[in-house]
């Protein structure tokens, strides 16, 4: 791989896209400078260079042992060839105290290093098992000859404790190549520069003004369908909004879309684990003949953007975990057909299949909700349970909040304000929530609770039977009075035109805003009262 030095700054006037994390002239040096040269990778290793300003004598450089709580783990075990120079480039000696490495020597430091990106490993034989599938493990690093994927904990060594100062970075690239990085505009803060991956290569790229849709070139469909995949993943950022966090600025940057097309077959599977999400980023790992603009394509983005959302607008306790988990694997299907994206038959159709693996999960696991979300060793049920388990409760506190009229508001309203109570004070358990429910709702939840998240007994479809998923959607009739017709012949296209309209329903039923109070819906009602 013959690799010409350009500057990631560079390569952005270029390449349309290179999102900034290189200092302006006017602002003051950055506390952390990061040079990441990409040019040998033929060797299987990443370059890394540091250059700190001013460090105190007690100086210590870490990196984390895992991330996720065991998606991947032996971090520091990567680096290669660790080595640190004054500004006058006298190299000073390193001395190794767990994941950290302590500088005794003050002043302007520079420090060199390499990453062996290969021989990941995840913490526990289910989340091995998962990494090791075909598709690749969005938290682990991947080289392939066109492109490379960092995620930045499993890169970047760092200052400890880790301050709260800007950082900068630079990347040097093979040619052709371009890359998508973390931040824009300007720099970034050093944890926001380990919590966001980096992707560079052979890139097709989408942009819009709220996201950067990035997937290697040999994988990208043609240029039609990554623009309605964008249009159709606009709809849902928009519907998603207001889980950004709105004023909390949580929404501040552009959202980074990363499809990591990689291995063979074409479709997505669904894959329970932790949801763990990057500051700024969703990676999606999909096969390398996937369809993006199938359902299961754009049901892993919008679950990708609900975790992230969440995860950064919401402190919860392990014991209300479901609520992240559930809010996802729920919203993943609600928000498209809120958006306009797919019809309420489709939504229907993927719910059940939420249900029916909670029945399973929930006949094999001796857990409840709260108890499946505490830290601990997972198993594909454990995982199963609330992961579907979450949907369904959270269908059912939306059911009952759209029941009790504006004033309740839904699930989505619910999670935004939960966004705000959140901001001070404790993370948020099953008792705080249960109150803010009550306080909400107007009814008691105590029951809720007790039965079906603190409790093992099975939730019943009559929680969630009275969900009504086809509200007037805004836009379908134009607030513009209709221009009269003016001869029969604009009478004859109005009557062929109203036609039209009322048989599309019937002839594209699955692709419509018809609610389909579902079939499946009376059946498990009716199965649910014999068992």
């Amino acid at each position: 791989m013959k690799g010409v030095k350009l500057l990631a700054a560079a390569v952005a006037a270029a390449s349309l896209l290179l999102a900034g994390w290189t200092a302006s002239a006017q602002a003051e040096p950055p506390t952390a400078t990061y040079r990441l040269d990409l040019t040998g990778l033929e060797s299987g290793m990443a370059s890394v260079t540091l250059e700190l300003g001013t460090p105190s004598n007690d100086l210590f450089l870490g990196m984390d042992e895992d991330f996720g709580g065991g998606l991947a783990v032996d971090l520091p075990s990567h680096l290669r060839n660790l080595k640190a120079f004054t500004e006058e480039g006298e190299e000073i000696p390193l001395s190794r105290e767990d994941n950290a490495w302590h500088v005794e020597k003050g002043g302007a430091l520079t420090v060199e290093y390499q990453v062996d990106l290969s021989g990941y490993r995840a913490g526990t034989p289910y989340l091995e098992s998962l990494s090791g599938g075909p598709q690749a493990w969005p938290w682990f690093p991947l080289l392939r000859e066109d492109m490379v994927y960092l995620p930045g904990y499993a890169v970047f060594l760092h200052p400890e404790p880790l301050p709260g100062e800007e950082a900068s970075l630079e990347v040097v690239l093979p040619e052709g190549w371009q890359a998508v990085l973390p931040g824009e505009n300007g720099r970034g803060s050093l944890y926001a520069l380990l919590q966001n991956p980096v992707l560079a290569g052979r890139l097709a790229v989408e942009e819009r003004e709220s996201f950067i849709l990035a997937l290697p070139e040999s994988s990208a469909p043609p240029p039609g369908t990554r623009e309605e995949f964008s249009s159709r993943l606009h709809a849902v950022l928009s519907r998603a909004a207001p889980l950004a966090g709105g004023s909390r600025g949580a929404g501040a940057e552009r959202l980074r879309v990363l499809l990591l097309a990689h291995g063979e077959g074409d479709s997505i599977r669904d894959a329970y684990y932790p949801l763990e999400s990057y500051r700024d980023t969703v990676v999606l790992p999909i096969p390398e003949g996937a369809n993006l603009l199938s359902v299961s394509c754009l049901e892993a983005v919008t679950r990708g953007i609900v975790a992230l959302y969440l995860s950064r607008s919401l402190r919860l306790d392990p014991d209300s975990r479901w609520l992240l988990e559930g809010s996802a694997w729920y919203l993943q299907d609600l928000l498209p057909y809120e958006a306009g994206v797919w019809g309420g038959s489709i939504f229907w159709d993927r719910f059940s299949a939420r249900y029916d693996g909670y029945l399973r999960a929930r006949e094999n696991v001796n857990l409840s909700l709260s108890e499946a979300g505490e830290p601990g060793p997972r198993t594909t049920e454990t995982a199963s349970l609330l992961a579907c388990g979450g949907a369904v409760a959270c269908a059912a506190l939306d059911a009952e909040l759209r029941a009790r009229g504006e004033f309740a508001g839904d699930l989505v309203s619910f999670l935004s304000d939960l966004a705000d109570v959140g901001e001070s004070g404790e993370p948020l358990n099953n008792e705080r929530l249960n109150h803010l429910l009550d306080t909400r709702s107007g009814i008691a939840w105590r029951a809720f609770f007790a039965d079906f998240i603190r409790g093992r007994l099975v939730m019943p479809p009559s929680l969630f039977s009275t969900l009504k998923v086809a509200p007037a959607e805004p836009g379908l009739l134009s607030e513009e009075p209709p221009s009269k017709p003016s001869s029969v012949s604009d009478w004859i296209l109005l009557a062929l035109a109203v036609a039209v309209v009322l048989l599309i329903p019937f002839v594209l039923e699955p692709y419509t805003m018809r609610p389909r109070k579902p079939g499946f819906l009376d059946k498990k009602l009716r199965d649910f009262d014999r068992s």
